[in-house]
């Protein structure tokens, strides 16, 4: 019985998988030998979409090293990533995309911090009012976060009568634009004081009760909080002479 045949390889199969092989290790060699050659830069991207006012966290933000062409000139780069925590996206910006410095409200140019977050509302009668130090004392604040301000004014009721101590809700749900951070390092961070969004309109109710009397900040709940319109209460009529009515 005869055996069956076996074809062998031509030669010239042979060598087209040995050129196909050297080519490939050649283009890899290539391609690392550009890479070295190509300067690198450690930059900021985004993890996630950010939507504009939304807050930098750790989790939200990485750390790559891609082509100093492929990026941007006003790029954050890696080292300022503690800088970047906790400031706030100016723009919108998209997953995987690098952080620009005009990306970030508290980084950005013009104007400062306030008055970027101010632009971020997209209300143009808005402005930033600095609250007394003692209308937010006790409140764990962060910008983002709206509150509710309460004046308490002493009333003159009229020509010689004694005056009448009234509280009256002056401003519902104010946005709180910034909140200091004492640094010890940085002594004038302790003047600095929470700053809210205001109206025109606003603003003269609340100066006017800074300046006769104090002014309280009530913090809000998370999502849209009710407005109930309230008349004020006066001293008197809370706390009746003699505990009488």
């Amino acid at each position: 019985m005869a055996l069956p045949k076996i074809k062998s390889r031509s030669p010239g199969s042979f060598f087209l998988i040995i050129a196909f092989a050297a080519a490939l290790v050649a283009a890899f060699f290539a391609a690392q030998a550009v890479k070295l050659a190509a300067p690198s830069v450690s930059v900021l991207v985004a993890k996630q979409d950010l939507a504009p006012g939304e807050r930098l966290t750790e989790d939200k933000l990485d750390v790559k090293q891609l082509p100093a062409a492929a990026v941007p000139q006003d790029r954050v780069t890696g080292d300022m990533l503690d800088s970047a925590i906790g400031a706030h996206a100016k723009t919108a910006v998209a997953a995987g995309d690098p952080i620009r410095v005009s990306h970030v409200a508290e980084l950005s140019p013009p104007g400062g911090t306030v008055a970027a977050r101010l632009a971020l509302t997209g209300q143009k009668d808005l402005r930033g009012y600095a609250l007394p130090a003692d209308a937010t004392q006790g409140l764990v604040l962060e910008a983002g976060d709206r509150v509710d301000l309460i004046g308490v004014v002493d009333v003159p009721r009229e020509i010689g009568a004694d005056s009448v101590t009234t509280s009256k809700v002056l401003v519902w749900s104010a946005p709180v634009l910034h909140v200091p951070l004492v640094d010890e390092n940085r002594p004038e961070t302790g003047n600095e004081r929470v700053i809210v969004a205001l109206r025109p309109q606003e603003v003269e109710k609340v100066a006017l009760a800074a300046t006769k009397g104090r002014i309280h900040a009530v913090i809000n709940p998370v999502g849209d909080s009710v407005k109930a319109e309230t008349a004020g209460v006066q001293l008197h009529i809370l706390f009746p002479q003699g505990g009488r009515e």
